[in-house]
């Protein structure tokens, strides 16, 4: 139930991609400013995508209004092990997956992911 749960609000995320607040790509200190920043606007990132750009990590975030009572959780830089850990954690207290990204790159491996409640 919960996966199915999850699927949906993934399907409902990806059907709203029109009006998708999408950031541009920034490297990792200029992405945490910039989530910050989203964070005082109220608003969380809903997915977050990392790419390799000549070598550079990047990332954006695609942002939006958080829903009053809502909660989420969102990271990335982690290991496949922190990853994991971060999951069972928030998935263990009501949080439903809702974005995850893993991408494999010269220095290694870097997942990103949102959780949302």
């Amino acid at each position: 139930m919960r996966m199915l749960f999850a699927l949906m609000l993934f399907a409902a995320a990806g059907a709203q991609s029109a009006h998708a607040g999408w950031s541009k790509w920034m490297d990792h200190t200029s992405y945490h400013s910039y989530f910050n920043w989203q964070r005082t606007l109220g608003k969380y990132p809903a997915k977050v995508e990392v790419g390799n750009f000549d070598g550079h990590i990047k990332y954006r975030g695609d942002f939006r209004k958080l829903p009053s009572g809502s909660g989420f959780a969102s990271f990335r830089r982690m290991s496949d092990a922190q990853f994991n850990a971060k999951n069972s954690h928030f998935t263990s207290k009501g949080f439903v997956l809702v974005w995850h990204q893993r991408m494999v790159h010269d220095g290694g491996v870097d997942n990103v992911a949102t959780w949302f409640k």
